[in-house]
């Protein structure tokens, strides 16, 4: 009951006309940051914190959410129109949004994600409110053998999401985890595969990657067939989601938010691993009921899914903020 009145409590104060102008400025500046590849969530809090140091601390916090939730959506505007994810919890969603775009259903896998995404973060945070403190008391207790699990599970789905071709899912794998490899040992400080090169010694990131491979891919592809052939310019169609689009995305909003909400909260979980964990449920969940096919050609519930695991993921992430940083 305390936290309930509680609850309340912080609703009537966020719950004017101000806060919710900061919140609105939060999200659009959130997004316009976003869309740019390359610039996650935590860049975008980074680069826009000069805006809330003329703020009090409760408009400060609803702005910085308003960042945060809005450079979480960006990175699926790029990931469906140019098949460029922004952020590397957006991968999944640039195999189906980019495809649905060039069926000329860009409006519908905007909705959908867009949808997706309040409907997982407007449950996600409710769900932290209930939950913040027991949550975060097991979150603590997570050891080695735990972490041990998330990333053997992690390596499985990796696998797993390229379909039948089990030697492109190891050569992936491996490739992914030699590029991991670079840099200093967070436990022993010592240098690996760096070549003496200092600029490796943070790492490669994992964004870096995903850009790249997407990014460069793509751009290569474009300029080899506009030497053939003129743009073909694609109808944008109907700009909403018809009956059949509601049908089939409604499931897939809750299902990611299930899967999303609980890695969100482990430390360490992060955003991708539920994104590649509901992609991989909505495709089974379609093979029996006979649409496996539609799905590397633009299905909407490989939308619908991991965007709102992306989302959710990021609202129990403050779970862990409660009691320990966020990675």
């Amino acid at each position: 009951m305390d936290t309930l009145n509680l609850l309340l409590d912080g609703l009537q104060n966020a719950l004017t006309l101000e806060n919710l102008m900061y919140a609105a400025i939060g999200v659009l500046l959130g997004t316009f940051v976003g869309v740019l590849p390359g610039i996650g969530p935590a860049m975008a809090v980074a680069l826009l914190l000069p805006v809330t140091y003329g703020l009090d601390v409760t408009q400060s916090l609803i702005m910085f959410a308003g960042i945060y939730y809005g450079g979480m959506y960006g990175g699926s505007t790029t990931s469906i129109l140019l098949n460029t994810p922004g952020e590397s919890a957006s991968v999944m969603t640039a195999i189906e949004g980019n495809k649905m775009a060039k069926r000329g259903r860009a409006a519908q896998a905007l909705a959908t994600a867009a949808i997706g995404s309040f409907i997982a973060g407007t449950i996600g945070t409710l769900l932290v409110a209930v939950f913040t403190p027991s949550i975060a008391e097991q979150a603590v207790k997570i050891g080695a053998p735990s972490f041990f699990a998330i990333m053997l599970f992690s390596l499985v789905l990796v696998t797993s999401v390229l379909g039948s071709s089990r030697i492109r899912g190891f050569i992936g794998l491996f490739i992914g985890l030699t590029i991991g490899l670079v840099g200093l040992d967070l436990s022993t400080g010592q240098a690996r595969l760096t070549g003496g090169s200092l600029e490796l010694a943070d790492g490669i990131d994992i964004v870096v990657v995903a850009v790249g491979v997407f990014a460069i891919g793509e751009a290569l592809w474009t300029a080899a067939h506009l030497r053939r052939r003129p743009v073909d310019v694609i109808p944008v169609g109907r700009p909403f989601m018809g009956r059949d689009d509601w049908r089939r995305s409604w499931a897939p909003w809750l299902r990611g938010t299930a899967l999303g909400f609980p890695f969100g909260a482990v430390p360490a979980g992060g955003a991708e691993t539920p994104t590649f964990l509901s992609y991989i449920a909505e495709r089974k969940l379609a093979g029996s009921k006979g649409r496996t096919s539609e799905f590397g050609e633009g299905a909407i519930e490989g939308v619908a899914g991991p965007e709102a695991a992306n989302n959710a993921s990021a609202a129990a992430c403050s779970c862990r903020c409660w009691r320990l940083a966020c990675p």
